[in-house]
């Protein structure tokens, strides 16, 4: 045995109470999403190691690719604190070892390039794990860091005694996620972008005709397949802010029964809010038929709701911060890319200034 195993930090052994059992013909968490198979996911298990040194104590959310998990690090000397870190553990649908690898590539790429610049902060990568098996990682990009990190040790020890309910299958266990700490936390720290999961590199001479972006959050040159690159970002950007402000989305882009993603509902509620689209865009983009006719008229103009505006549909500011607010969104939300303001000049913009 290693002596060095001997003064390590202790790991959680079995639990204390047993977890309730969740209807096994339910889709829960990650089976929500969409085209979910489960042979692309790595079926994590509460307390296994991973490494030889990360025991996963929590699930903490997941996405369309991936699983994000708390562990802890055995490595860590026994009399020190525990140390807790999130290990996102990435979908295997991937066409190619290649491909799998992107984000990776990307984050590394991200992380080592010039460290002094002062988005260098906003970024961590401790290390990649490859985890293999037999058979074959809206919301979130963002973590947000916690100042009062004693709350990882209540959500591990909550989880360890208070077990949230699990879906038992015959190959896998699905587990709740723990995500909601808004009501113990005692201040926030930096945010951490964390999902490179379909990022490609800006620095080439083309554009990207495939399809990126959560539904609600898609720039109209996606939708349209105009050709996008760094100004999708900032459309994405836009709505996002809207999102958090309000607490609901700008644009309705569900089907009546509100079951599915429309493109067709999505520019609907575009004009509305922005007006039509300019018929250079629209000359642009190789899904344009599906929507316009050879005029530039929209081919479902009953979809287009009637009487609404940005000015009507904010609610959660008022007076000029309210319309200061506005300027910054329109800033972001244009039809043309090209017209879109770049991440540096939106640094600049009143409506932050007005709020720091």
């Amino acid at each position: 045995m290693c002596t060095r195993r001997l003064f390590q930090s202790t790991p959680f052994g079995p639990p204390t109470s047993v977890a309730a059992s969740l209807s096994a013909s339910e889709p829960v968490e990650e089976e929500c999403a969409p085209r979910y198979n489960p042979r692309h996911f790595y079926p994590v298990r509460l307390y296994g190691v991973l490494n030889d040194r990360y025991q996963v104590v929590a699930k903490l959310g997941w996405g369309t690719s991936s699983t994000v998990w708390l562990a802890q690090d055995l490595h860590q000397w026994r009399w020190q604190p525990r140390r807790y870190i999130t290990v996102k553990v990435n979908a295997n649908n991937y066409a190619d070892k290649k491909s799998a690898e992107t984000e990776l590539r990307i984050t590394e790429h991200i992380t080592k390039a010039n460290p002094q610049h002062i988005g260098h902060n906003f970024l961590r990568l401790l290390g990649m794990l490859r985890l293999t098996e037999a058979q074959d990682l809206k919301s979130d990009n963002i973590l947000i860091g916690l100042r009062d990190e004693s709350i990882l040790e209540s959500l591990a020890r909550d989880e360890f005694e208070h077990p949230l309910p699990q879906k038992m299958l015959e190959d896998r266990t699905i587990y709740l996620s723990r995500n909601d700490l808004g009501s113990q936390t005692k201040g926030i720290g930096r945010p951490v972008i964390t999902d490179f999961g379909l990022a490609v590199r800006g620095d080439v001479p083309h554009p990207y005709y495939h399809t990126i972006q959560p539904d609600d959050y898609r720039a109209p040159e996606v939708i349209l397949a105009a050709g996008w690159s760094y100004s999708a970002d900032i459309w994405n950007l836009g709505v996002l802010l809207w999102d958090l402000l309000e607490g609901e989305g700008i644009f309705e882009a569900l089907n009546p029964q509100k079951t599915k993603y429309t493109g067709e509902k999505h520019l609907a509620h575009m004009t509305a809010l922005l007006g039509p689209p300019p018929k250079e865009l629209l000359n642009r983009g190789r899904e344009t038929t599906k929507y316009f006719d050879h005029e530039g008229k929209f081919r479902h103009p009953e979809l287009i709701p009637k009487g609404l505006s940005l000015v009507d549909s904010l609610n959660q500011v008022e007076g000029e911060d309210k319309m200061l607010f506005l300027e910054f969104i329109m800033r972001m939300l244009r039809w043309r890319p090209e017209e879109r303001s770049s991440a540096k000049d939106l640094l600049a913009d009143p409506w932050l200034e007005i709020n720091q």
